[in-house]
């Protein structure tokens, strides 16, 4: 099973789904 995580630009919501991810260890990159 893939994670995926889809996130229509909205503002507030990338920002703390971004803190969350880098915290876990992600590498975040905004294509948008």
């Amino acid at each position: 099973m893939d994670n995926i995580l889809i996130i229509e630009d909205e503002q507030k919501v990338s920002e703390v789904l971004k803190a969350y991810l880098e915290r876990e260890g992600y590498k975040v990159y905004c294509t948008a």
